[in-house]
């Protein structure tokens, strides 16, 4: 699938896993043929639809939530109520009207037990370029990694979306060590600032501070 990079890593700390996620995540997207029945189901009915692709490699399966529309509705293929872990997900969508294109955005659940959800959100405008976005939100959204590739085109836009998981711990030693700053010697002992102000042995001294 053909397109432009966007989106961005789940998480700002962890740094680690992005790349594995990637791989999995082409180990388990549709193949042409899925892609290209879907595409013919709506290339026909509308001026400006989408084909959006989901590839869930989580760790968790997803459930979906809700949709909304800015404008535009889905095709005759519908998002799947369910994915399972390294499975993905094909759905279409659709403009209803005239000079408006079509723009929506889907929520899952992910099955993590902590109510994280994934939101994906496309854009095919009568006018301008194609767009859209993935995120995750919830008290632990920063051990996902997230990817959004946007096609091109007026009928039939592929858009594709990966959720990830990061490795963790989800630390800032672990992101620095990863990202192997200049001057980083993470092996290196800490120092307390405690340890740096002197010793108050009494009143007067800590009032000539």
């Amino acid at each position: 699938m053909s397109g432009d990079n966007s989106g961005s890593d789940g998480g700002t700390a962890g740094g680690s896993g992005a790349a594995s996620a990637l791989s999995l995540a082409d180990q388990v997207k549709s193949t042409v043929e899925d892609i290209i029945k879907i595409v013919n189901d709506i290339v026909n009915l509308t001026s400006r639809s989408v084909v959006c692709e989901i590839d869930n490699v989580s760790g968790h399966a997803l459930n979906f939530n809700s949709d909304s529309f800015d404008h535009g509705g889905f095709g005759p293929d519908l998002p799947p109520a369910s994915m399972a872990d390294k499975a993905n997900g094909l759905f279409s969508a659709g403009s209803s009207g005239v000079l408006v294109g079509v723009e929506g955005r889907v929520t899952y659940i992910i099955d993590d037990g902590r109510g994280s959800r994934f939101t994906i959100h496309f854009d095919n405008p009568e006018l301008g370029s194609n767009s859209g976005d993935c995120s995750v939100d919830g008290p632990i959204a920063n051990t996902y990694f997230t990817r959004a590739i946007i096609g091109h085109g007026n009928n039939g836009a592929q858009m594709r979306y990966i959720l990830g998981h990061l490795n963790g711990p989800y630390s800032l030693r672990v992101f620095l060590r990863n990202a192997r700053p200049t001057g980083f010697d993470p092996s290196a002992s800490s120092t307390s600032i405690r340890a740096l102000q002197p010793p108050v042995t009494s009143i007067g001294a800590l009032m000539r501070v």
